[in-house]
């Protein structure tokens, strides 16, 4: 399983985020490489109603480590297993970026 962090736009279509803003972004893959995982991060935010991607890290993560995570990543990335995907959208303070 690899971890892309990067952002992107929503789509006109998603709208339960603000248009035109990047938001940043967590997606679990399940891949055999980086590039592979790339690609999968990569297709999973653009069939889910985001734009102009930019993925800045990949890396493989550590299972034992999500133990250890928040609930949420517990649950994204169990999503992923099931799924093969699972992207996160993170909120940001008002004002940053």
């Amino acid at each position: 399983m690899y971890l892309s962090v990067g952002t992107a736009k929503p789509t006109s279509e998603n709208s339960v985020y603000t248009e035109g803003k990047m938001h940043p972004m967590l997606v679990f893959a399940q891949a055999s490489s980086v590039n592979e995982a790339l690609g999968v991060s990569r297709e999973h935010l653009e069939s889910t109603g985001w734009q102009e991607v930019l993925i800045d890290k990949t890396d493989r993560i550590d299972a034992e480590a999500i133990k250890a995570a928040q609930p949420e990543v517990q649950s994204a990335y169990q999503s992923a297993l099931k799924d093969g995907s699972h992207g996160m959208v993170l909120q940001t303070v008002q004002g940053n970026q």
